[in-house]
């Protein structure tokens, strides 16, 4: 574990969550808006793409971070039993 790490444990008691979202230049090759979102949990960082309106991707992002605390909470679960 490097200085200023947590622990695996604490890190799976974190939540997701979306640090932001942010209009982008389509990538090379793609047209229409574009946003790069960044979702964290403690020192886990998740970056995408999407393509789409901002109120579209937030709605995509935000199930993507429902999902992974739904994933991470039964993990969590089964770890405990």
């Amino acid at each position: 574990m490097t200085s200023g790490s947590k622990p695996s444990s604490e890190i799976l008691q974190t939540r997701f969550c979306l640090d932001s979202l942010d209009d982008v230049p389509p990538p090379s090759g793609c047209e229409g808006k574009w946003h790069r979102y960044v979702i964290r949990q403690g020192d886990n960082v998740i970056v995408g793409l999407r393509a789409g309106e901002r109120s579209e991707v937030s709605a995509v992002v935000d199930e993507y971070v429902n999902r992974l605390n739904l994933r991470f909470a039964k993990h969590q679960s089964k770890a405990s039993r």
